[in-house]
């Protein structure tokens, strides 16, 4: 096993810690929310954090993943700083804009036991919670990242339970818990950099010229990935939103419940090898050593494919205790219900998978074609939900996410097909 591997493997057990706390934390809160405040309640919450986890990937995530892709590149650059205060304030306020004029939308009126400043508050939060740990990811310090990635599981779990029992069993209360949970580990140091002069987002004196082209460059590589990202989480809030419409709130809570824990389990056991690659072959890639991040990224995949096999193994044998489980989760739930796990399990692999069968389109820049295939992803999901969900109930929304994955594969592959020739006919070397 080469150098690269093992860092890979490395870095990977560190973020998994970075996820098995929250994924703890998780499977708690959907448990814990559900019987606190009851399916209808669970659902409306659902509906809400989708669409404000989809803003903030909309407005800030050109900047986080610019960060990823360029950070070793311009770390000595002294208009980075500039660059980042710029970006991030600029992702704050659209971010405020849009959700407030999402809040005078007529679809939105079902949603008016909301306090808007409790969604401010919480988008604000998050991303300024995201900036942070993808600074500490692009400079290669997981450990960081575990710090106040635990703070937020926990306070995240804590203070909206907190808040139910001591003030109301309502959204209201698991949105102020969120919002303060995403702040604390973070606001804390986002102000002590302003202070040092870090972060400062003014563009003035000698650095204006190198500020405005660094920006330019991040915001042209960054913005199709942000409409990526936001299209991705749109799904989510689209499936949420539909089910609304043909049934009720409560079909919203027994969906988002079995999407959230199945969710979950993927992102503790697979996504971590993703946030482990990303900087690790960034770095390999502009350094031009792209032997090394191609096999580094072979790596990733077979270990990807090696876990999802182990969690249907798992899945396969405790299936029964798995059934129970959820039946006391959800009073009175259906047992065909049930037959939602298979496909959001599978979908939710295909998803993680595509963040890695991408790769070769966002090494060469190529985000707009990532964008097309998500596009037309998203433009299946419409149609899975539109015309199937209305006859065959939830179970025509668990599939659609498992196809709307597949179809996202299938494109981002044809479109980088040459490389992917390239990849796996050529011998790959720097083992």
């Amino acid at each position: 096993m080469n150098q690269n591997n093992k860092l890979l493997i490395v870095d990977g057990i560190k973020y998994a810690l970075t996820k098995v706390l929250p994924g703890l934390m998780g499977f708690l809160a959907v448990i814990v929310l559900v019987k606190m405040v009851g399916a209808e309640e669970y659902g409306k919450y659902s509906i809400l954090l989708s669409f404000i986890l989809t803003l903030t990937a909309f407005c800030g995530g050109w900047l986080n993943q610019s960060l990823l892709r360029y950070y070793s590149r311009y770390s000595s650059e002294p208009a980075l700083a500039q660059v980042l205060g710029t970006g991030l304030l600029l992702s704050i306020v659209s971010g405020l804009f849009l959700f407030i004029l999402y809040g005078f939308l007529p679809i939105t009126t079902q949603l008016e036991v909301v306090h808007i400043g409790f969604g401010l508050g919480l988008l604000a939060a998050v991303v300024l919670f995201q900036f942070q740990s993808t600074l500490f990811r692009a400079q290669l310090r997981p450990n960081m990242v575990i710090g106040i990635t635990a703070v937020q599981s926990i306070l995240a779990l804590a203070l909206p339970v907190f808040l139910i029992y001591k003030v109301s069993p309502k959204v209201n209360s698991i949105l102020a818990g969120l919002a303060i949970a995403y702040a604390v580990p973070t606001v804390g140091k986002i102000f002590a950099a302003l202070y040092k002069g870090k972060f400062v987002p003014l563009v003035t004196g000698e650095r204006k010229g190198a500020v405005r082209s660094l920006l330019k460059k991040f915001f042209r590589f960054g913005w199709p990935l942000s409409c990526w990202f936001a299209a991705s989480l749109a799904m989510q809030f689209f499936d949420r939103m539909f089910i609304k419409y043909f049934y009720d709130f409560t079909q919203v809570g027994i969906y988002a419940g079995f999407f959230d824990l199945v969710v979950r389990i993927f992102s503790l056991l697979v996504f971590p090898l993703t946030l482990a690659l990303h900087p690790r072959m960034m770095s390999l890639w502009n350094k031009a050593e792209q032997q090394g991040a191609i096999h580094l990224w072979q790596t990733a995949m077979q270990l990807q494919i090696a876990v999802f096999a182990g969690i249907m193994v798992c899945g396969a044998i405790f299936y029964e205790n798995i059934t129970i489980g959820l039946q006391w989760l959800f009073s009175d739930l259906n047992p065909a219900y049930f037959n939602l796990l298979p496909p959001l399990a599978i979908g939710g692999f295909i998803w993680q998978f595509g963040l890695l069968i991408h790769k070769p389109l966002e090494l060469n820049q190529q985000t707009h074609l990532m964008l097309a295939a998500m596009i037309i992803a998203v433009v299946v999901n419409l149609i899975g939900n539109i015309f199937f969900l209305p006859q065959y109930g939830l179970i025509a929304t668990a599939y659609t996410y498992f196809v709307s994955g597949t179809v996202y594969i299938l494109f981002t592959i044809m479109f980088s097909r040459t490389t992917f020739k390239l990849i796996f006919l050529k011998p790959q070397t720097g083992r």
